[in-house]
Order: C-alpha cells, then sequence, then structure tokens
C-alpha cells in the first residue's frame, strides 16, 4: 500500500472506533464477558484477533514482540502485566493471558519469521510462557490465568494447545 492508502485506511478505522455505535458495543460485550483478556502475539499483522473471533476491536489488550517473544521477568513488561491485573481485580473481573504462536499451513516460509519459520519453535516458546504465568501466579489462581493459542494464519483459525 502506499503510504496515502495506510494513513487513510488508519483514519477510516479510528473514526469507525470512536463512533457511539463502537463505544456501546464494547461496553455490551465487556458486560456479557467481563473477562479481562491479554493477548501475547507477534507483531505479524495478519494476526488479528478481532477480526478473527468476533470480539469488539478495544476489548483485548495486546502485547507485541517479534515472535511473540516475552520475559515477565522484564521489568516494565511485568509491571504492565501486575497493573492490568490489579486493575482487573479491583473491578471484580478475572484475567486471561493468551500466549499465542502463529504459523502457515500452506507454506512455513508464511509462518513465523521470529522463530525462523519454525512452528515447533514459536509454540514451545508459548509453552514457556504460559509456564512463566503458571508460575508467577500460580496455576489455581481465580484472578489470573494462561493458556496457549496457536494461530493459524493461511484460514484464521485458532488452536487451543496445552
Amino acid at each position: 500500500m502506499l503510504k496515502k492508502e495506510i494513513i487513510a485506511l488508519n483514519k477510516e478505522r479510528s473514526d469507525d472506533y470512536c463512533t457511539p455505535s463502537a463505544r456501546d458495543a464494547r461496553a455490551m460485550y465487556a458486560s456479557i464477558h467481563p473477562t479481562n483478556i491479554l493477548v501475547f502475539k507477534c507483531m505479524d499483522g495478519r494476526i488479528n484477533l478481532p477480526l478473527i473471533t468476533g470480539i469488539p476491536m478495544g476489548i483485548l489488550h495486546p502485547f507485541r514482540h517479534i515472535g511473540g517473544k516475552f520475559v515477565l521477568g522484564d521489568p516494565y513488561l511485568g509491571r504492565l502485566v501486575l497493573d492490568e491485573k490489579e486493575s482487573a481485580v479491583r473491578q471484580g473481573r478475572p484475567s486471561l493471558a493468551l500466549c499465542t504462536y502463529h504459523y502457515s499451513k500452506g507454506d512455513a516460509h508464511r509462518g513465523c519469521a521470529g522463530h525462523a519459520y519454525d512452528t515447533n519453535s514459536a509454540r514451545n516458546g508459548a509453552i514457556a510462557h504460559k509456564q512463566e504465568f503458571d508460575k508467577v501466579f500460580g496455576t489455581n489462581n481465580p484472578a489470573m490465568a494462561a493458556i496457549i493459542l496457536g494461530i493459524e494464519t493461511d484460514e484464521d483459525s485458532l488452536i487451543f494447545t496445552n
């Protein structure tokens, strides 16, 4: 896309996000589904969970990094996650962390470049990230839980991994 087209698309989506109906849709969704959802994902632009899931824009709290490689021990990230969890607890809401990885079933080179197109490496990174959540917050914490979510980018399908 040309720079003008990208700016125009950004403006269109921003304007749409700010409409009264979009704000109402987010508020209604949150009243029915109170879980605070944190999404840890790769920077790849094909990973658009609101589009894939139908969840209104602004409900999911995205954290992006090349290859979806995160360490909760990073002081800044750790503080952001803790702040999100504590804010949700004050509102009486649980938090769910989606530790994601992505791949392409049609061509490995459409997979995650941050993991050198190695799906097992990407999956293992998400597993390690979930294990880190379990270690920091515990496995039976009603305020914070984490799951592993694979994203197949050719068909925008979700794979729940244990």
